[in-house]
C-alpha cells in the first residue's frame, strides 16, 4: 500500500511543520541565536563590519547600521523549504523506511540553505538601502526592505524546487526495474 506509507509520511511532516510554528511562536532572539549568529557572523565578514550581540534584541552591525533580529532569522523561509524538500522525499521514495528517514535530513538541508538564503537577503538589502539613500532622502527604506526579502526568497525556493527536481528525476534514470 503505497499510498499508506505516503500518507504516514506526509502526517508526519505535518506535525512537525505545525510544532515548529508554534514553537517560534514563543522563542525571543537569545533563543533564536542558532539562526541569527551564522547570518550575522557571515554579513559582517562580507561587509568588514564587527558584529555585536545584543542578547534580547539580536546582533547589530554598526559598520552598516543594521539589527539582525527575530524578525530576520529566517525561520518562515526554513520552515517552507523543510516542507518542499520533505514532500520532493516523499514523492519520490517507496519505502516508508527512506521517506522517514529523508525528514530529519530535510530539516538539516533546509536549515543549511536558510543561512545561505538569509545571508543574501540581508547583503541584498544592504546594498539597495545604500543605492536609495544615495537617490531618496537617507533612512530606512521599508517597502524596499520587505520587497528584496519576498524577491530573495522567492528566488531560493523556486531554485531549490527546481534543482530538486532534477536531482530526483536523474535518480530515476538509474533505477532498477522491479
Amino acid at each position: 500500500m503505497p499510498g499508506y506509507r505516503k500518507f504516514v509520511a506526509l502526517c508526519i511532516v505535518a506535525c512537525a511543520f505545525v510544532a515548529l510554528k508554534l514553537i517560534y511562536r514563543s522563542l525571543s532572539a537569545e533563543q533564536l541565536e542558532i539562526m541569527l549568529r551564522p547570518v550575522a557572523e557571515f554579513t559582517g565578514f562580507v561587509t568588514g563590519s564587527t558584529v555585536v550581540n545584543t542578547g534580547d534584541r539580536g546582533f547589530l552591525l554598526p559598520g552598516i547600521d543594521i539589527l539582525i533580529d527575530r524578525s530576520c532569522s529566517g525561520f518562515n523561509f526554513m520552515t517552507i523549504c523543510f516542507v518542499l524538500l520533505s514532500l520532493q522525499a516523499i514523492r519520490h521514495f517507496k519505502k516508508l523506511s527512506l521517506m522517514l528517514l529523508s525528514i530529519p535530513a530535510a530539516l538539516t538541508l533546509a536549515y543549511i540553505l536558510m543561512m545561505i538564503a538569509n545571508t543574501s537577503r540581508v547583503l541584498i538589502s544592504v546594498m539597495v538601502q545604500h543605492q536609495l539613500d544615495g537617490i531618496l532622502q537617507p533612512g530606512p527604506h521599508y517597502k524596499a526592505h520587505h520587497a528584496t526579502g519576498v524577491f530573495t526568497y522567492l528566488f531560493f525556493l523556486i531554485t531549490i524546487f527546481l534543482v530538486s527536481e532534477f536531482i530526483t528525476k536523474k535518480s530515476k534514470l538509474y533505477e532498477t526495474p522491479a
